[in-house]
């Protein structure tokens, strides 16, 4: 009797566990957005058509540029308002409300910003058209939202609600992407100046190494400064301590990549451009693909295809069939930390000569689940206050401008050619990118798109005599032009010589020789180790197992799957970086600053440079504080050894594998959380190698184009249009990016047509 009752309970509660199930699988089916049909648009002027292609990509055909806005604004809504809300959020310091207290970490760092002010400001600053095209935008948005049969499954785990689009949040979105480009600038800086002030200034730019001469590839041709001999080392160079931070080789992530070609190389025909821009990569992806089609107020067709930021009606990057365009991170000088002098009583003398006293503020930061918190921050009339050792600094970035944030992107449509773009670039309100452009016309041109810090125009360079441009967030200019745009944490030279290199071997460059760039996955910087190693081993490998590292490292690096040699000389160099970081550790700064602002990883990407003159010209005076390469050889073959049992067996594909994950999977158990991210990969390419690759960074979007010959365009990018995990355009483009294919620029022929109707 006993088991039979226990049976019939049981069997009750797996069903009731089927019909809870079902339940959730009904309301996660029911927030999918609807595709077919007719979609009431209240606010239209004109019918809009949202059209979608086999893999969910989105095409929208109106009859005006704001009926067109309220489009974008459908598919942004429909497809990825959670993306959205949290790009709003993470700017205005808002975080925690929706996700409870891991949110509060952002909110802490951000908050202080007051970039939810700052967008109301710069709303109000635009003109009526711009304002209305925003509105329309935000309605769009919102009838997207509307338009679902439940809320969006990330707002069921979390139970909230989404809070509707506002057209100032347009341009919040705009500012979380200067703090995801430009935000660890400021770190750098206060870590480059307790540097140089505990350091001085010989020692600190032979740590800072500007560039690295045989790898630099300036745009313009200047040469850079010449190495200059090695100083002395600092006080307790050498003298043990931990590291502040392991260095894993890299100073944070980079990796983006742009490159045109035209004239003399496309004699008659437009210019080519390809671009690759990275960021750590996550599901749905940063940007969403579209083509827009509408008529402008001259009644000309306009249509333009490319990327746009969930969030904003604009395009990105692609082309308008007069000009295309591609952006990679300047890293040029974007903050200044600028003294505050004492004035008795209280008082700081301030950089306009004023003195006022320094005032604290409180924020209120509001947490899902549990009480408020309090934030505490100084502030003065001149700008927020940093300390430096108990010393108050103003911080001015450029994400403060009044013009930081703007619709001037939006003429880009309208341009016909690239000294038109050109002329708009200081205009952009966006944070501060390399553009390469390209034209109908076969013109090709860079310039910093954006607001730069200081007083003279944009440096720019216009139809080069060899036909060829590249970008790859490395340092574009020498002499005057470095000096005007400033060190905000140029990348390694390498990744911008490869591509150069590449350029200058295509005879007939075309779509698919300049997508095969993007793809590239040699690294200049390591055959500089390479050659170190291959010298030093040569008399020195007695041993077997250096004798059987030393032939295992002479092959060609490539960072492929199956590669050894590539996983050896890369591995070595992390060992070497490291040990410099835990040598020096005892020299850094650390009184009254944060450590992290001191590591190595901080302060400059571009450390093989002094690291390597160490080994290569042993200097007495630093000989003491490293040791010895074959040592870390001989450390090296036995951590290889302990993890993939033979030297020969350590392939770079197995070093780590790449993945894209949803930021909530983390929170769910892992049989279900692993639904909500795409498979893992083994690794393919690096963060020095064109294919800039790591576990959870990489290219966010890879495209080539011609204007008006989109036809023959070239995409892929990671994830899908879709942010839904149940949608069929989750992971519709992910298969072709992880896979390194190409498919076409322009969508599809249309399978799903959703009416928007006035």
């Amino acid at each position: 009797m006993t088991r039979r009752w226990l049976a019939r309970g049981l069997a009750g509660l797996a069903l009731l566990l089927l019909a809870v199930l079902l339940a959730i699988w009904l309301l996660l089916r029911a927030s999918l957005p609807p595709l077919q049909g007719e979609l009431p648009a209240p606010g239209l002027a004109a019918p809009v058509e949202l059209q979608r292609d086999a893999r969910g990509t989105a095409s929208v055909h109106a009859a005006n540029r704001r009926d067109a806005a309220y489009g974008i604004g459908v598919a942004h809504g429909q497809d990825r308002f959670f993306q959205m809300d949290t790009l709003r959020r993470a700017a205005a310091g808002e975080m925690a409300a929706l996700v409870g207290a891991p949110g509060l970490k952002i909110d802490r760092a951000t908050r202080g910003h007051g970039f939810r002010e700052r967008a109301e400001q710069a709303y109000a600053a635009l003109s009526p058209a711009e304002q209305g095209l925003l509105q329309a935008y935000a309605a769009g948005v919102n009838r997207g939202l509307q338009s679902l049969g439940a809320r969006p499954p990330e707002y069921l785990l979390l139970r909230q609600a989404p809070a509707p689009w506002q057209p100032a949040d347009s341009l919040l979105a705009v500012y979380a992407m200067y703090l995801n480009l430009q935000a660890d600038q400021l770190g750098q800086l206060r870590g480059r100046m307790a540097l140089r002030e505990r350091l001085g200034a010989p020692l600190a730019d032979f740590l800072l190494a500007a560039g690295i001469p045989e790898l630099d590839a300036p745009l313009d041709g200047v040469a850079f400064a010449q190495r200059g001999p090695i100083p002395a080392p600092p006080p307790g160079w050498g003298q043990g301590g931990a590291p502040h931070q392991q260095m894993a080789g890299e100073a944070g992530q980079v990796g983006s990549n742009a490159w045109a070609v035209g004239g003399a190389r496309r004699p008659g025909q437009p210019g080519l451009l390809a671009n690759d821009m990275h960021l750590s990569l996550g599901l749905p992806n940063t940007w969403y693909r579209m083509a827009l089609h509408w008529r402008g107020a001259d009644g000309r067709e306009r249509h333009w295809v490319g990327v746009t930021l969930p969030g904003m009606p604009a395009l990105v990057v692609g082309s308008t069939g007069q000009i295309a365009w591609g952006f990679t991170n300047s890293y040029v000088r974007s903050f200044e930390l600028l003294p505050l002098e004492p004035a008795g009583d209280g008082r700081w003398r301030g950089p306009d000569g004023r003195e006022a006293p320094l005032q604290r503020q409180t924020h209120t930061l509001t947490v899902a689940g549990a009480a408020p918190q309090a934030l505490e921050l100084e502030s003065s009339p001149w700008g927020p206050v940093e300390r430096l050792d108990g010393r108050p600094y103003v911080r001015r970035w450029q994400a403060y401008r009044p013009d930081a944030v703007n619709l001037q992107p939006l003429a880009l449509e309208d341009a016909a050619d690239v000294p038109t773009a050109l002329a708009l670039a200081p205009r952009l309100g966006i944070p501060t990118q390399n553009q390469l452009l390209v034209d109908r016309q076969g013109h090709l041109a860079w310039t910093p798109a954006g607001p730069l810090l200081g007083e003279g125009p944009h440096p720019q360079l216009q139809d080069p005599a060899d036909g060829r441009l590249w970008s790859a967030n490395h340092r574009h200019l020498g002499g005057a032009g470095f000096e005007r745009l400033g060190d905000g944490g140029y990348g390694a030279p390498g990744r911008a010589a490869r591509v150069r290199e590449r350029l200058r071997a295509l005879d007939h460059p075309d779509e698919a020789a300049l997508a095969a760039i993007a793809l590239d996955d040699q690294a200049p910087m390591l055959q500089r180790w390479q050659a170190l190693l291959l010298r030093r081993l040569d008399a020195a490998a007695s041993g077997s197992a250096r004798a059987e590292y030393r032939r295992l490292i002479d092959a060609p690096l490539q960072a492929r799957p199956d590669a050894v040699a590539y996983t050896l000389v890369r591995g070595l160099r992390t060992a070497a970086l490291e040990a410099f970081n835990q040598a020096l550790a005892p020299s850094l700064p650390q009184a009254g600053g944060d450590a992290k602002d001191f590591s190595l990883a901080a302060l400059n990407p571009r450390w093989d440079e002094p690291v390597l003159r160490l080994y290569e010209e042993q200097p007495a005076a630093w000989r003491g504080g490293l040791p010895e390469l074959q040592a870390l050889v001989d450390a090296e073959i036995e951590r290889l050894r302990q993890r993939h049992g033979r030297l020969a067996d350590a392939r770079w594909g197995e070093t780590d594998s790449i993945r894209v994950r949803h930021p909530l999977s983390a929170a769910l158990p892992a049989w279900l959380g692993r639904h909500l991210d795409a498979p893992p990969q083994p690794m393919v390419g690096d963060t020095l190698t064109p294919r800039a690759q790591a576990r959870s960074f990489g290219a966010s979007e890879r495209l080539v184009v011609a204007p008006g010959e989109e036809a023959r365009g070239l995409f892929a990018m990671p994830g899908g249009p879709s942010g839904h995990p149940l949608s069929p355009f989750y992971l519709s483009d992910h298969a072709d990016w992880a896979a390194g294919r190409f498919g076409p620029l322009l969508p599809g022929a249309p399978l799903h047509r959703l009416q928007l109707r006035p």
